[in-house]
């Protein structure tokens, strides 16, 4: 059973933390926010290994002058092989196919489709937790909140960016898997606030 204001727990449980913190008003929209990273890291976790390692030989490891269209060398194949029969991973490799033709190419391409992936997770985890919502029964007033509240929290393309560079270690950023403990809004006390004032 989830702790938070949901009855039962979701399906892909990296998304819990967004979906109890944007269903849970004693939560601003930036601690909401902070819970997103994770949810997406986890969804790049899920990735098959194959087709990660395929991904990091054919867009990392050329050198950003020497890499070939894998379009051209075959390469597209493979990676369709390493995808298949998981629906994301699909879905990833017609990210890059897309990023290639734009004509981005080596890690660029990569970060591109990366991010691409993680902003088209975030909507159909969005649109999970609301039908979630509807499911559980939550009231028809938190169910209409928790859609605004999750277009609200949508990850920027500049955080989208940053974040597939961090998934693929291309930056000294670490990538926060959980989103910090606010003991007391987790706990229905009120909200947390920062000490701007002092």
């Amino acid at each position: 059973m989830s702790d938070g204001p949901f009855k039962s727990p979701l399906t892909k449980r990296c998304w819990q933390p967004v979906a109890d913190r944007a269903a849970n008003d004693n939560f601003s929209a930036e601690e909401v926010r902070e819970a997103v990273p994770g949810a997406l890291a986890g969804e790049f976790a899920a990735l098959p290994a194959g087709l990660k390692r395929a991904l990091e030989r054919a867009f990392l490891s050329g050198g950003e002058s020497g890499f070939l269209d894998p379009r051209e060398t075959g390469e597209m194949e493979s990676l369709r092989d390493e995808a298949a029969g998981h629906s994301q991973g699909m879905l990833a490799v017609d990210c890059i196919e897309d990023a290639l033709g734009r004509g981005l190419r080596g890690s660029e391409a990569l970060i591109d489709a990366t991010a691409a992936l993680l902003e088209q997770c975030y909507g159909d985890n969005a649109r999970a937790i609301e039908e979630h919502a509807q499911r559980d029964r939550l009231e028809e007033a938190v169910t209409q909140t928790l859609r605004q509240r999750l277009a609200d929290c949508a990850p920027s393309s500049s955080e989208l960016d940053a974040l597939a560079r961090s998934l693929w270690k291309l930056s000294d950023e670490p990538v926060a898997r959980s989103a910090p403990k606010h003991r007391e809004v987790d706990e229905g006390g009120p909200p947390i606030r920062g000490g701007d004032d002092d």
